[in-house]
């Protein structure tokens, strides 16, 4: 049986957000506004701001983070809540995160290596640049 839950996410990042579900394979779109989330079948969830509709990514149901504040609460399906891996979409949610700020700080950062463990862990080195 299909039922939605809603999960506390610490997550607090759009573009890395979007970055870490398009690198996990899904089709993403953002809504500044929000937007209607579909459950299973004909229901409704309310609304998110980041969602990944079932249609484009073969979903029992949308998924969708809804912005609380400075987090996100995720919103899904029970039969999806399987197949979304949260502990990679943190840790890719991390990576893009340290990414874009060292992308727009170059002056001052650079990313030195970049490489994922035997148990699958992200590992970044950053140097900071001294002058």
């Amino acid at each position: 049986m299909s039922e939605h839950h809603v999960v506390e996410i610490e997550l607090d990042d759009e573009e890395a957000l979007v970055q870490a579900l398009e690198e996990m394979g899904y089709k993403v779109e953002v809504h500044a506004n929000g937007a209607s989330v579909q459950g299973y079948g004909s229901s409704r969830w309310g609304t998110a701001h980041v969602i990944c509709r079932k249609q484009a990514n073969r979903l029992s149901a949308d998924f969708g983070f809804e912005r609380v504040g400075a987090t996100y609460k995720l919103h899904l399906d029970s039969m999806d809540r399987r197949r979304l891996d949260q502990k990679r979409l943190t840790q890719l949610h991390a990576k893009h995160k340290v990414a874009n700020a060292v992308k727009k700080s170059p002056s001052k950062y650079k990313l030195a290596s970049q490489d994922v463990d035997s148990n699958g862990n992200i590992r970044m080195k950053i140097k900071v640049r001294t002058y």
